[in-house]
């Protein structure tokens, strides 16, 4: 899923999201999966909300259909493409463009790519990036608090670069020292 691997914590929780499936067969013995009903039994057409790392192999089975969350139908989608930078992508789904990303590729679905690209790039980018070089000194908590896990290890990473060049400009960088990993590796040596 993410390019973190098989241990990243992002990756992890990302796989979490529950993702609304319906049954394509009947399940024997499967009613333990659906908290909604008593029977032991699910029959062909239930619909159950799975974990994203459960409802890919369930699909790619063909066992089950996946129904988009409503935080990427066509109506959630058509007010992004209205306005991306009005909507709180984080209080819909806090790893929003990974688990989008996924499900638009186990859907076939070229309009949700199409849209989270648009979202990603346009707008809500442009406010990212200037928000984080320019915004040195300031409290940006109420900005990076709306921002799903994607945008803002880029807010981090941007605002992390402004600091350094700051550094580097007012020549606070001017010494050169050894770095912390090659000390490291000097000190096991001597032993």
């Amino acid at each position: 899923m993410a390019a973190g691997g098989y241990y990243d914590i992002d990756t992890i929780l990302s796989e979490e999201i529950r993702v609304p499936c319906v049954f394509t067969l009947d399940a024997v013995g499967m009613g333990v999966l659906d908290p909604t009903t008593s029977d032991e039994d699910l029959s062909q057409g239930a619909k159950v909300d799975f974990p994203l790392w459960m409802a890919r192999p369930l699909a790619g089975k063909g066992m089950v259909n996946l129904d988009l969350p409503k935080h990427y139908t066509d109506r959630f989608r058509e007010q992004l493409e209205a306005g991306p930078g009005a909507v709180n992508l984080r209080e819909r789904c806090p790893f929003y463009y990974e688990v989008g990303v996924v499900l638009a590729s186990l859907m076939g679905d070229q309009r949700l790519q199409d849209t989270l690209l648009m979202v990603f790039s346009g707008e809500r980018f442009k406010r990212l990036l200037d928000c984080s070089l320019n915004s040195l000194n300031e409290d940006v908590n109420s900005f990076t608090r709306d921002l799903p896990n994607l945008e803002k290890s880029l807010f981090n990473a941007g605002y992390r670069s402004s600091e350094e060049y700051v550094g580097w400009k007012s020549r606070a960088f001017n010494k050169l020292a050894t770095s912390k990993v090659i000390q490291g590796k000097v000190k096991r040596q001597k032993l």
